[in-house]
Protein backbone atom coordinates (compact mmCIF):
# COMPACT_ATOMS: atom_id res chain seq x y z
CA UNK A 1 0.00 0.00 0.00
CA UNK A 2 1.69 3.69 -0.93
CA UNK A 3 -0.19 6.82 -0.33
CA UNK A 4 1.48 9.95 -1.33
CA UNK A 5 0.26 12.95 0.85
CA UNK A 6 0.77 16.27 -0.62
CA UNK A 7 -0.19 18.33 2.80
CA UNK A 8 2.99 19.33 4.32
CA UNK A 9 3.57 18.97 7.68
CA UNK A 10 -0.48 18.05 8.29
CA UNK A 11 0.41 15.31 5.17
CA UNK A 12 2.98 13.53 7.81
CA UNK A 13 0.44 13.12 10.85
CA UNK A 14 -1.80 12.03 8.16
CA UNK A 15 0.71 9.49 7.07
CA UNK A 16 1.62 8.54 10.98
CA UNK A 17 -2.76 8.08 11.45
CA UNK A 18 -2.99 6.24 8.33
CA UNK A 19 -0.11 3.73 9.78
CA UNK A 20 -1.80 3.41 13.31
CA UNK A 21 -4.79 2.54 11.56
CA UNK A 22 -3.35 0.14 9.37
CA UNK A 23 -1.29 -1.72 11.97
CA UNK A 24 -4.38 -1.68 14.41
CA UNK A 25 -6.68 -3.17 11.94
CA UNK A 26 -4.01 -5.78 11.19
CA UNK A 27 -3.86 -5.04 7.63
CA UNK A 28 0.00 -4.44 8.34
CA UNK A 29 2.19 -5.57 10.71
CA UNK A 30 5.42 -3.18 9.75
CA UNK A 31 5.17 0.24 7.93
CA UNK A 32 7.52 2.59 6.87
CA UNK A 33 6.12 6.51 6.64
CA UNK A 34 8.66 9.02 4.60
CA UNK A 35 8.43 12.58 5.00
CA UNK A 36 10.04 14.43 1.92
CA UNK A 37 9.87 18.33 1.13
CA UNK A 38 9.47 19.69 -2.02
CA UNK A 39 7.65 23.59 -1.74
CA UNK A 40 11.58 24.54 -1.91
CA UNK A 41 11.07 24.03 -5.46
CA UNK A 42 8.23 26.49 -6.22
CA UNK A 43 9.76 28.90 -3.42
CA UNK A 44 12.05 31.95 -4.59
CA UNK A 45 14.45 31.93 -1.49
CA UNK A 46 15.47 35.65 -2.57
CA UNK A 47 11.81 37.05 -2.28
CA UNK A 48 11.60 37.58 1.84
CA UNK A 49 7.85 37.51 0.96
CA UNK A 50 7.24 34.23 0.07
CA UNK A 51 9.26 32.37 2.90
CA UNK A 52 7.50 30.49 4.95
CA UNK A 53 9.42 30.02 8.18
CA UNK A 54 10.86 32.77 10.42
CA UNK A 55 14.70 33.91 9.71
CA UNK A 56 16.60 34.05 12.81
CA UNK A 57 17.05 37.33 13.52
CA UNK A 58 20.97 39.12 13.67
CA UNK A 59 22.13 39.11 17.65
CA UNK A 60 22.24 42.55 19.22
CA UNK A 61 25.18 42.60 21.34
Amino acid sequence: MAYDLIFGCPGWLQGLILADQAIRSGAASTILVIGTETLSRVIDASDRDSLILPMEPEPVW
